[in-house]
């Protein structure tokens, strides 16, 4: 478990970034309820994408995760547009905090 002096050091570090959370699904496996206790298990600055169906976390996430994304049949485009999908991504700088079990 991440101790809020921790998570307080990063946000002071940052001021001006985003702060998201990324919840594990074993949180929220449930439909039953509103509300559903998950705790911090860490906290870090990473770069963060939301433009596709799935948040991308640069890195988490590979680049045929990055690719599949963006165009489902990446393995069928030629390198040089899969290589411009990957210049292209827009990456946003972000604290992100992950809510476990």
């Amino acid at each position: 478990m991440v101790k809020a002096e921790e998570l307080l050091k990063i946000a002071k570090e940052h001021p001006g970034l985003p702060m998201i959370t990324m919840v594990d699904f074993e949180v929220v496996a449930d439909d039953d309820y509103s509300y559903w206790l998950g705790q911090v298990t860490n906290v870090e600055v990473d770069y963060i994408n939301t433009d596709t169906d799935r948040v991308l976390i640069k890195s988490v996430d590979d680049e045929e995760d990055i690719l599949y994304a963006f165009d489902k049949c990446w393995d069928d485009l030629p390198e040089a547009a899969q290589d411009k999908i990957l210049a292209d991504v827009k990456w946003t700088e972000a604290i992100i905090i992950w809510i476990g079990v």
